[in-house]
């Protein structure tokens, strides 16, 4: 990881699915005078996708902001401008990582990654392409600059500034065919950087509902069933629950239905309903008139 060394906490370092790359110092190539620059090399695979992942530590910041630059095989590549309202009310480390070109190619958007080539390099009596040593003196370095923005200005800008052809993969990062190996005079590098084809990006927007009916955003789960609220029920229900009030429950007692029982000896017999045990209450006897027949005995009583 480069590290500045005056400003704690401001880096940058090189990455490959998320994880930096393993790294060695440059002392060769490591200014010690007025511009600070950090050089650094480090061990990369053939094909593999990377990017330059940076940090800005929170409280870093300055009157206009920071501008960023992002130069591979010295091509500009990706530029980035944190102002200064975002720098001053960062609640956490700035954290961003440059992994992927941008281009607009005939109003289309498209997005080509970053990728790490080997270097094709032959001997002396190969048919090697005439790259001059100034062709590759920025091959295989990658430049990662943030500078203090002083001045704020308006420029015009050309109609097609902002689209480029579509020859865009050759313009941004051209590759580089065979190299002589007296060109790299004893030089370690042995990769350059490359795009992978350009992948569309689209954009859509939907309202919510739509999004929800595509099951693209989580749907809002429905309301559980509970218990009525409290001054919301109709005359129904209302009356429904005053029957099972205390007070109706003692008035639908006593207006329980007397029964009347009436035994084979003649006794009359009133019970209530809603008591546990019956009471027997005596009414009165009377004699009863039974016919006299052969079978019958008839007994007179004094």
């Amino acid at each position: 990881m480069a590290v500045h060394p005056e400003h704690p906490g401001l880096s940058a370092e090189l990455v490959v699915n998320g994880e930096a790359l393993r790294e060695y110092n440059d002392d060769e190539h490591t200014s010690k005078n007025d511009v600070i620059a950090i050089a650094k090399y480090v061990e990369v695979n053939e094909d593999a996708h990377f990017g330059i992942r940076y940090t800005i530590p929170q409280g870093f910041s300055n009157e206009l902001g920071v501008h960023v630059n992002l130069k591979i095989d010295g091509n500009s590549v990706r530029k980035h401008t944190h102002n200064k309202h975002q720098l001053r009310h960062a609640k956490r480390d700035i954290v961003n990582c440059l992994d992927a070109c941008n281009s607009t190619i005939d109003g289309v958007r498209y997005s080509q990654r970053f990728r790490f080539s080997r270097l094709q390099i032959g001997e002396e009596d190969v048919d090697a392409d005439e790259t001059t040593s100034e062709q590759l003196k920025d091959v295989g370095i990658i430049t990662l600059k943030l500078a203090f923005i002083n001045d704020i200005g308006k420029r015009p800008v050309s109609r097609g500034s902002c689209h480029y052809a579509r020859s865009a993969r050759q313009e941004r990062l051209p590759m580089i065919g065979k190299v002589a190996e007296k060109n790299l005079k004893g030089d370690a590098r042995s990769h350059q950087a490359s795009l992978d084809a350009p992948v569309a990006v689209a954009y859509g927007s939907q309202k919510p509902t739509a999004l929800k009916s595509l099951h693209m955003m989580p749907r809002t789960p429905s309301p559980s069933p509970g218990p009525p609220t409290k001054g919301v029920m109709n005359e129904v229900e209302r009356d429904d629950a005053e029957a099972f009030t205390p007070t109706n429950q003692q008035s639908n007692q006593m207006k329980t239905e007397v029964i009347k029982e009436e035994t084979a000896a003649g006794i009359k017999r009133e019970a209530n309903a809603g008591r546990e045990q019956d009471e027997v209450l005596f009414v009165g006897s009377k004699r009863l008139r039974r016919l006299t027949t052969q079978r019958n005995e008839v007994i007179v009583l004094d």
